[in-house]
């Protein structure tokens, strides 16, 4: 149990981390076009976030042969601000939110 609990932590990491420099490289491909010029550039990464975490979701879901449920895309929308977040910072950046509102259980 410990090791498929790892597995899924790791692969749900992995995904993360794939979509996250997704995000990257489509923003960095379209900030500069005419109409998303005018766009700050953290913003058009929120929005390509959430348009690519829905997409991976309705890729997923379809793959999986899941019904869609409504509180899917509650979760992709809160997912996408945590990708977006990852792409436009760093994974540094985001332990250390990490470590700020989540106490060590580990007794050190």
């Amino acid at each position: 149990m410990v090791f498929e609990l790892l597995g899924n932590s790791f692969t749900l990491l992995a995904l993360i981390g794939a979509l996250a420099a997704l995000v990257m490289i489509v923003t960095e491909m379209i900030k500069d076009l005419w109409v998303v010029s005018r766009v700050p550039t953290k913003l058009t990464a929120l929005i390509v976030s959430l348009v690519v975490v829905a997409g991976a979701m309705a890729v997923y879901l379809n793959m999986a042969d899941i019904a869609f449920q409504w509180w899917y895309l509650v979760a992709a929308f809160f997912a996408a601000f945590i990708v977006g977040y990852l792409s436009m910072n760093s994974w540094d950046t985001l332990y250390e939110i990490w470590k700020r509102f989540i106490p060590d259980h580990r007794g050190r």
